[in-house]
């Protein structure tokens, strides 16, 4: 997927599996839908954007040195690891562990007043 190129994917179920993968430097992003991840997903090579998406494992999915990762009224119930910007807007939820490497940061930025939070259940 070139650079310039969006893959939205609206409503539903996506179910991302073994032999898989997206690159070459576009973007993917997913609204009011379920993402289940039966392999492991990285944000190394495409952006990712969560909206209104709930995430399940048992694929990991890693939020890449460099890169940012953005939700939004979002839940992720399987495993995570942040090794770049992890941002959080409106109420979102961590299902598990959120293993954060050097150099990696979290941050929550409201769009209203109060309204900006990451919660682990």
């Amino acid at each position: 997927m070139g650079g310039t190129h969006w893959l939205t994917v609206n409503n539903g179920t996506f179910i991302y599996n073994a032999g898989g993968s997206f690159g070459g430097g576009g973007n993917v992003v997913f609204n009011s839908a379920t993402l289940n991840l039966g392999a492991d997903l990285s944000n190394t090579a495409v952006g990712l954007g969560l909206n209104s998406v709930t995430v399940n494992g048992p694929g990991l999915l890693t939020n890449a040195s460099g890169q940012t990762l953005t939700m939004t009224w979002s839940t992720l119930n399987g495993p995570v690891v942040n090794q770049g910007l992890l941002v959080a807007t409106y109420s979102n939820t961590l299902g598990g562990a959120l293993p954060t490497c050097p150099g990696a940061r979290c941050a929550c930025w409201p769009t209203e007043p109060t309204i900006g939070i990451i919660r682990r259940i």
